[in-house]
């Protein structure tokens, strides 16, 4: 029988920060510029997409990665994400959704003492064998850290 209790890392995870915002019932669909925010993101390796607070851009970019073949890994940031290992372990968190495989590789490296900068190298390295699309949204909110 498995145990049903989270792993520290997992517990020490807001689940909300990692997953895909849902779409607004009421939400004015744009249709056109979704199917081209997901053609960029399909044919470029990094989008970035700026606009006003309030212009629709989270809403926007999370449906069109609802276009996409495959999942996206999803980080909304915080203030809070600038704290040492903080982003490494969300970075791990929101990828390991579409690749399982990167569960604990960053979080086993902070652990040991691995120096942030290389705990993220193994990070990127263990999502190698396959596409992942990864949404950091709220970025600007780490920006000066």
């Amino acid at each position: 029988m498995q145990s049903s209790a989270a792993s520290p890392q997992e517990r020490a995870v807001i689940r909300a920060k990692v997953g895909l915002p849902p779409l607004a019932e009421a939400r004015v669909g744009r249709p056109r510029v979704e199917r081209l925010l997901a053609g960029l993101i399909e044919r470029h390796r990094l989008v970035v997409v700026a606009a006003t607070a309030g212009a629709g851009k989270t809403t926007a970019v999370a449906a069109a990665t609802r276009e996409l073949d495959h999942p996206p890994a999803w980080l909304t940031l915080d203030w809070t994400d600038s704290a040492p290992g903080r982003l490494v372990t969300y970075l791990e968190a929101a990828l390991a959704g579409p690749a399982p495989g990167v569960a604990g590789v960053a979080t086993g490296a902070l652990a040991a003492r691995i120096p942030h900068p290389e705990a993220a190298g193994l990070l990127v390295e263990a999502t190698s064998p396959q596409p992942v699309v990864l949404v950091i949204d709220e970025l600007e909110r780490i920006a000066g850290s």
